[in-house]
């Protein structure tokens, strides 16, 4: 069973800021990776996001998180139920601010704000296209919302210039180990910044990280349950 549509957008936008719903007519640009096709008010900046793209869906396949099947990234001038970025489940498609959208609203005190704009928005695009590849796992449950997020959120860290990732990891506080059961959705919609932070300790803690997160991807490991 896949994720409700409903708590896709949630998973999406857990922690996202205000906005209302936003379009940016353009003709699409296909990437020269052929998986992503672009909607953004520029050419260049379409271009910009083939090469965001291109680094994060490396970093993904190189980390058993591949992306099998094309999808489109649309920049909008803003988005609604609080996004900076969504991945519409079942549509292959995402829609993220644009930089300057994504840098005038973002959340000024959570664990990401210790991230550049163009770092940050970079990032945001990354945890988009891994929401798209789990899209492809079945979920035995009602949802798996925490399991989406926490992939979403290890592989948007993982992406992160060294220096960067280690002044996230100073203003999360997080010197301990995390246990697995610390990973629930009801943290991640209590507490979404302590869940980021708890997500990427608890994956980099992982003996092989990426054989992990291949686990996850093949429906081996998963964080949420069946509600009674």
């Amino acid at each position: 069973m896949g994720i409700p549509n409903n708590l896709c957008r949630l998973a999406a936008c857990i922690a996202a800021l205000a906005g209302h719903a936003g379009q940016l007519p353009a003709e699409p640009l296909t990437c020269d990776n052929a998986l992503i096709k672009v909607q953004a008010e520029s050419d260049a900046l379409a271009q910009r996001i083939c090469r965001i793209a291109d680094r994060s869906l490396a970093i993904q396949a190189d980390c058993n998180v591949p992306l099998n099947r094309p999808v489109e990234i649309a920049m909008r001038d803003s988005l609604t139920a609080n996004c900076v970025g969504l991945y519409h489940c079942g549509e292959d498609r995402i829609e993220v601010l644009t930089p300057s959208a994504m840098s005038d609203l973002r959340d000024s005190t959570g664990v990401f704000s210790v991230l550049p704009d163009d770092a940050y928005f970079e990032s945001v695009i990354a945890h988009e296209l891994v929401h798209a590849a789990y899209d492809i796992v079945p979920c035995p449950f009602d949802a798996c919302l925490a399991t989406s997020e926490y992939l979403a959120y290890a592989l948007q860290l993982r992406g992160l210039p060294d220096d960067l990732r280690s002044r996230f990891e100073e203003v999360s506080g997080l010197d301990r180990r995390v246990a697995r059961d610390e990973i629930n959705a009801m943290f991640l919609m209590m507490a979404p910044n302590k869940f980021a932070a708890k997500a990427w300790t608890h994956f980099s803690q992982r003996p092989d990280p990426c054989a992990y997160a291949g686990q996850i991807m093949d429906g081996s490991i998963y964080f949420d349950f069946e509600h009674p």
